[in-house]
């Protein structure tokens, strides 16, 4: 009896589905949201920095398209559409988190905190926080700014009583007095003189009575720079109103998580008030990702949330606060830095695979959802062991989530819910820009081109016995693919034998003539008395190929009694 089993749609891999749209094992082909298999894109070179590639960003910058990366303690800017890159050496860099706030874009590494503005860089000196104003000659005033960790420098407002000349400050022992200013004008030395290790201005003459008409600014001998500058992460969050620039990621405060704030009243990410932390459990931080209007802050194995809330001082002036709440009692996150979030929700690498948080704020089992069952034999090995290269990325274009761990990238179709796997040696990050996905690859950015097909792709099922259990003589395979102009791949059936396993491949190609029409490609066989096949679909170097579905045609010899 003649019959055909046809299947319009691909699982991709799955090795405990044991369907035949599902793969045991594949490489190099891709999944789409329509469920049709095809071979992955290559990678062609766009940028090759002056050495290993540690920190990367790309965007618009200075009203064009920029790559900006750190890499052989350089900070480089390249231009894709001019070809330019611009070279600055910094002694001592070796990483790097970059941001961009508002038009510029922001660098915090080991050699230093900078701000790029897409030609000249320059070292973040910090805002310099109003500390107290209508304070009195004495010393007394009302507390109005924090001291700003970037920076020793500090101001302080005085309202002279006409005839007081001495100005007590905040502080004592000093770095140095920088400036005074009255009613607006800068005074000169002779006309104070300064006493650092008292922490006092004295004036020449007695300042006239105002209110708030004596500015003082002054370094302590210590600031919390260093500090700062120990942070390795960052992330933007806040309100409708403004984003604060949150860093977690220190080695001496693995629980911490400090924040910036408005500077006089303006979004700035040049002020870092000294009590503007906060601590997190008791095990170090990992990550932090935004989820709509929440933060989801991770450890390896708990989870909190965080949101802007904001609240009224004594003194009448409103602030942003960031409380945190418990989310998740025993998952988190493994890897540092290595979060993201794909259709607005965060995603992490827990123990038991990715998982994908739902938006909640009561503390709950169902909060994280494991999606990587069909990979985590892939994966896991990874999270158990070399896991200090394992990241997530989200490409919102093409609907997919990339597994990136020691050269092989699980990528989730989450449009289709499907996995597929690719080799991808060397590479650490996959990225989206200028409607193209590149990756970085030791000194190399590469770009995702159709134009570049020099891997090999394969893609083999699961074992069927096509719906029956008789033996069946296998007559042919039908292929639907969408022809391109230079499609050619083979297939190759699979069965059990009584000595092993045996198998036989046929080649095929597609006349380029066919270029973006959909066709049955029909590769005939003749196998006698088998059981059942698993598929495998390949793809040469230099070729591409696109399956829409496949089909067996099959005589069926009746009742299989094991002979």
């Amino acid at each position: 009896m003649k019959r055909s089993v046809y299947y319009g749609s691909f699982g991709g891999i799955d090795k405990y589905a044991k369907k035949p749209q599902y793969a045991v094992e594949t490489d190099g082909f891709a999944i789409d949201a329509g469920g049709s298999l095809y071979k992955c894109p290559g990678r062609e070179t766009s940028v090759r920095a002056p050495g290993n590639i540690v920190a990367c960003w790309a965007g618009v910058l200075a009203g064009r398209k920029a790559f900006v990366f750190l890499a052989g303690g350089s900070f480089c800017d390249h231009d894709p559409d001019s070809g330019a890159t611009i070279v600055t050496p910094l002694s001592g860099a070796h990483r790097a988190a970059f941001f961009k706030y508002e038009s510029k874009l922001y660098m915090l590494s080991d050699a230093g905190y900078f701000r790029y503005d897409g030609s000249v860089l320059e070292s973040v000196e910090g805002y310099v926080p109003l500390i107290s104003v209508s304070t009195s000659p004495s010393g007394a005033g009302t507390a109005y700014e924090a001291v700003n960790m970037l920076t020793p420098a500090r101001r302080q407002l005085f309202s002279p009583d006409g005839t007081e000349t001495c100005f007590r400050l905040a502080e004592k022992d000093l770095r140095s007095i920088d400036k005074v200013v009255f009613n607006g004008e800068v005074c000169d030395s002779i006309d104070y003189m300064a006493d650092t290790v008292n922490g006092t201005v004295t004036m020449a003459t007695a300042p006239a009575e105002g209110i708030d008409t004596l500015e003082i600014t002054y370094s302590a001998a210590v600031s919390g720079r260093d500090e700062f500058l120990g942070y390795r992460n960052a992330i933007l969050f806040g309100s409708d109103a403004d984003e604060r620039v949150f860093l977690w990621n220190n080695a001496e405060k693995p629980c911490m998580r400090i924040h910036s704030e408005l500077a006089d009243g303006v979004p700035s990410a040049e002020y870092f008030p000294v009590n503007n932390y906060t601590c997190v459990g008791s095990a170090p931080i990992t990550d932090m990702v935004q989820e709509y209007d929440k933060q989801l802050i991770f450890t390896t194995d708990s989870a909190y949330y965080s949101y802007c809330e904001m609240k009224t001082a004594p003194s009448g002036k409103a602030f942003a606060s960031f409380p945190v709440y418990p989310l998740h009692p025993r998952k988190g996150n493994l890897v540092y830095g290595s979060s993201c979030s794909i259709n607005g929700l965060a995603a992490t690498l827990c123990r038991d695979g990715v998982n994908v948080w739902r938006p909640s704020s009561v503390e709950t089992e169902k909060n994280a959802v494991c999606i990587s069952a069909p990979v985590n034999d892939s994966i896991l090995p990874e999270t158990g062991g070399i896991s200090a290269r394992a990241k997530l990325f989200e490409i919102p274009s093409r609907s997919e989530l990339w597994v990136i761990c020691g050269g092989l990238a699980a990528i989730f179709n989450y449009a289709a819910e499907k996995w597929y796997l690719i080799s991808v040696p060397g590479v650490s990050k996959v990225f989206e820009a200028f409607g193209d996905v590149y990756t970085v690859e030791g000194e190399y950015i590469k770009r995702f081109t159709q134009t570049v097909r020099a891997h090999v792709a394969h893609y083999k099922t699961h074992y069927s016995d096509l719906g029956c259990s008789s033996l069946k003589d296998i007559r042919c395979v039908d292929l639907t693919l969408q022809a391109g102009y230079v499609t050619a791949g083979s297939v190759k059936l699979c069965w059990p034998g009584e000595s092993g396993p045996l198998s036989a491949e046929k080649s095929f190609t597609v006349d380029p003539a066919h270029h973006g029409n959909a066709l049955t490609v029909n590769v005939p066989f003749c196998i006698p008395h088998i059981s059942g096949l698993s598929v495998e679909f390949k793809c040469p170097a230099g070729k591409e190929l696109k399956i829409l579905g496949y089909g067996i045609s099959y005589d069926d010899k009746g009742v299989n009694n094991g002979l």
